[in-house]
């Protein structure tokens, strides 16, 4: 796999927060020496502590934002300090759950019920999820990936949102003016 993004930030190493069965070293640890060797660093981690509760938050941050935090956390077995409340909050459930006969590499992905821009609702088009509830979108949550994972004209209901915006054909991106913003907001559960 090609990492030049960091390894060009002098980062050299990742830590996937991914389940056992989508680690290709897992899978080959299993299948060709018979053994559980190559568990992923979660289930190591759990498997060391059997008292804590196994999950894992992660509160991102960005570098000279206004409106948030700058630094991020992670943390492994507790919740990050002030969201302690969201142990009581509902539950959202994997979908798909992907718990037996898995043939798709699983993801960490729950039901989204609605985008909104500006308190505008986007339509999606019908899930192709099967598992997915009707009227619903199926989100992947993924801390590693730099650009959203949404279908074009979701893209380009929010970017065109934003006043002096304009889309670029030749390279197929959004400019935005440095200064404008939209209110967008994500709905689950």
């Amino acid at each position: 796999t090609n990492f030049d993004a960091i390894f060009s930030s002098n980062i050299f190493g990742i830590m996937g927060l991914s389940f056992d069965i989508a680690s290709t070293v897992f899978v080959e640890t299993a299948t060709v020496l018979n053994n559980t060797s190559g568990l992923t660093f979660l289930t190591n981690v759990f498997r060391q502590n059997t008292s804590a509760p196994n999950l894992f938050t992660v509160l991102l941050g960005r570098s000279y934002d206004k409106d948030g935090p700058e630094e991020g956390a992670f943390t492994i077995g507790e919740y990050v300090d002030g969201f302690e409340s969201v142990a009581q909050q509902t539950k959202l459930f994997r979908t798909p759950a992907q718990t037996v006969n898995v043939t798709t590499q699983p993801r960490w992905s729950v039901q989204m019920d609605s985008m909104t821009v500006n308190g505008k609702q986007f339509q999606f088009n019908a899930s192709s999820v099967p598992e997915a509830d009707p009227g619903k979108q199926v989100a992947v949550l993924d801390t590693g990936f730099t650009f959203s994972q949404l279908p074009p004209a979701a893209v380009d209901f929010i970017y065109s949102s934003i006043e002096g915006a304009t889309f670029n054909q030749t390279t197929g991106k959004w400019t935005v003016p440095c200064e404008c913003t939209t209110n967008l907001s994500f709905e689950f559960g």
